[in-house]
């Protein structure tokens, strides 16, 4: 691969969240480029940890890692290949000495664990519909072969012959209410242990030679540095809150929902969403050891289900198996919340930004609809926790949505190149951060790939009546329902089931 047009190139990122570190890596091991990242975030002291003061999307106990996209073939090919690497990282990471690692890592992490992830449709009188089986018939045969459709016999005795005879009773029984519903099990899948999983690759990272400024003052990049104007515009580097210029021949701006912040042309076209994310507390292990047994990643399987009621939203809602500590992590990203502020650098804009426990505008709750719609779940999905666990915490978990779900990887117009965008991860991106950053590159160099297309600068067209349908709700802007200042939050007392 020629990076002959990036060589000895000083290049900024800010953002060390996946899209930023993913970036990074590939820079760094493609190329004699200088990269150094910027993040607000103390990550060599926190480890990404959201329990340690992180408030990013990357920056998470666990992260859904499923390769299946049904008819979104691209997509599905390269998470298939990011899964190649994700079980490559586990064996590099093992046979890693404890000693050149990170305080937050060791050889016995695992940041990739393939679980399984089971889709239901979420009532007994939906089949299966069409884009799922669609997206089988979009499988490899040897990736077909892992995929299991709830209720076909066949299927069901293929299981039970790969994996044994638990295979089937462990993975599916945790969903014992809804076990007549239909779905899929996809034994490719699994989870990533997302906090873990960015703290080994800023460890690959500075490995290769990138410099991180993390932290408070020093590494919060606060605007641009632009010189010129009008076509001959060009960013030169970045300020950050302690006043300090970093120069750079490029900026890469890959800071998720905080993106459209410091890039104010991206606001038509991006915006940052919140998902609603509960974090369930199991009793103690030694008073119900039969829980964690059963809701282990040994036992039990991620977990998604299509969710309608007739009075209330409709969306998606999903689940994990326990983490190390009998936390069970439920989230649903049915409706997308925005929170809508005046732009820091450009008046008269305003636009949806993050508001989270660390944040300036401090909010830990989730929306009351969320909270309904979670407890509702557990109840159906699973009744023994009833009675013997409890949510322990709430977290806005802020994402950037795109105009179509697909990512914005591009120089943004009007730079000369100078300014460059890796955003719009959609909830979608992190599976990718084995392999995203190869992509990226890609774009710079301006090689013709398929994602150099989907990815590209769009141009909202948006009194056509097909953007509207792939806007994925950025035309409402703030007249729309889903401002977190029009909706009722859920307090303590709402969070009992």
């Amino acid at each position: 691969m020629s990076t002959s047009t990036l060589s000895g190139r000083d290049i900024i990122i800010v953002g060390a969240g996946v899209a930023g570190l993913s970036t990074a890596l590939y820079l760094a091991k493609s190329s004699d480029v200088h990269v150094t990242v910027l993040d607000y975030q103390p990550y060599l002291q926190n480890g990404y940890s959201p329990a340690n003061g992180c408030d990013a999307a990357s920056a998470d106990i666990n992260k859904i890692m499923r390769a299946s996209y049904g008819k979104e073939t691209d997509y599905q090919r390269l998470a298939y290949r990011a899964r190649d690497v994700w079980v490559q990282w586990n064996r590099d990471l093992a046979a890693t000495p404890a000693e050149e690692l990170p305080p937050a890592l060791t050889p016995n992490t695992q940041i990739f664990v393939p679980c399984g992830f089971i889709r239901l449709t979420g009532d007994v009188s939906i089949p299966l519909n069409y884009d799922e089986l669609t997206g089988l018939e979009t499988l490899t045969p040897e990736q077909r072969d892992k995929n299991y459709i709830l209720k076909s016999e066949q299927d069901r005795a293929r299981a039970r012959e790969h994996g044994g005879s638990d295979r089937w009773r462990n993975k599916t029984s945790g969903l014992t209410n809804f076990y007549r519903c239909d779905g899929i099990l996809d034994m490719t899948a699994g989870y990533t242990v997302a906090d873990k999983a960015c703290a080994y690759a800023q460890f690959l990272c500075q490995k290769a030679g990138v410099k991180f400024v993390f932290g408070g003052n020093e590494g919060r990049v606060v605007k641009l540095v632009v010189e010129g104007e009008g076509g001959s515009r060009k960013v030169i580097g970045v300020e950050t809150k302690d006043g300090k210029t970093h120069s750079g021949g490029m900026v890469i701006v890959a800071c998720g929902g905080w993106t459209a912040g410091l890039v104010p042309e991206v606001a038509d076209r991006l915006e940052a969403t919140a998902g609603s994310v509960v974090l369930v507390q199991l009793p103690p292990k030694e008073d119900r050891p039969d829980l964690w047994d059963k809701y282990s990643p040994e036992r039990f399987a991620v977990w998604s289900k299509g969710f309608k009621d007739v009075s209330g939203p409709i969306g998606n809602i999903y689940g994990f198996p326990t983490t190390e500590n009998g936390i069970l992590k439920i989230g649903y990203r049915g409706l997308k919340w925005t929170n809508f502020a005046e732009h820091p650098l450009a008046p008269g804009l305003r636009i949806s930004v993050p508001k989270t426990k660390f944040t300036a505008q401090k909010e830990t709750r989730i929306p009351l609809v969320a909270a309904e719609v979670i407890k509702h779940t557990i109840k159906a999905l699973f009744p023994d926790l009833i009675g013997s666990s409890k949510i322990v915490a709430t977290r806005l978990c802020w994402y950037c949505d795109s105009l179509d779900n697909n990512f914005l990887v591009d120089y943004v117009p009007g730079y000369n190149e100078s300014l460059f965008v890796v955003s719009g991860g959609s909830g979608h991106m992190f599976k990718f951060l084995p392999v995203l950053g190869e992509n990226v590159l890609d774009v710079l160099l301006h090689k013709d790939t398929v994602y150099t297309k989907m990815w590209k600068w769009p141009k909202p067209e948006k009194t056509t009546i097909s953007w509207i349908e792939k806007s994925n709700g950025l035309e409402e802007g703030e007249l729309g329902p889903r401002v977190l200042r029009k909706l009722v939050m859920a307090e303590t007392d709402d969070l009992t089931y």
